[in-house]
């Protein structure tokens, strides 16, 4: 696993590491609102410098461990992650996602998946959710992927 840096002035919300190739990457994640008395938040992976090194699996490790420590410290809440649609590449990413997910053993996290086909945007969204089922039921899960849906076709 990577040395992880907490951004000062985001409220424990940004993290930083960078790669043994020097590669920089940033992990957000972005408060997305309450549904049903939970909040939602969406996690955002980007690369700040360098490039993408496809076989570090200490990147895996890295975003894994700041997903539960972030999870940890905020137990009555959703993460979620929308594969970007932007390059065709969301399917790809959803299943890196979901492989990083699975290849990491927590005793108390749960993943839910979920493939939404927008009629108004004509596109695939994948959509995963990494949640405490202690804290969540399944009917807050499709209450937040209503939510969701709504709000694309509503920016469209």
């Amino acid at each position: 696993m990577y040395n992880i840096i907490s951004a000062d002035g985001h409220n424990g919300h940004l993290f930083y590491f960078t790669t043994n190739s020097n590669t920089t990457y940033s992990l957000e994640f972005k408060t997305r609102g309450l549904v049903a008395g939970i909040t939602r938040y969406e996690v955002d992976l980007d690369i700040i410098e360098g490039r993408s090194i496809y076989l570090d699996d200490k990147i895996r490790l890295t975003v894994v461990q700041i997903i539960q420590d972030f999870i940890d410290k905020n137990t009555d809440t959703i993460i979620t992650y929308v594969c970007d649609t932007g390059d065709g590449k969301q399917l790809k990413r959803h299943k890196k996602f979901t492989r990083w997910y699975t290849g990491h053993k927590s005793n108390n996290l749960s993943l839910f998946s979920y493939e939404i086909d927008s009629e108004s945007t004509e596109k695939t969204y994948y959509f995963s959710a990494i949640y405490d089922p202690i804290f969540t039921t399944d009917n807050e899960l499709m209450d937040i992927l209503d939510q969701y849906v709504e709000d694309k076709d509503n920016n469209r």
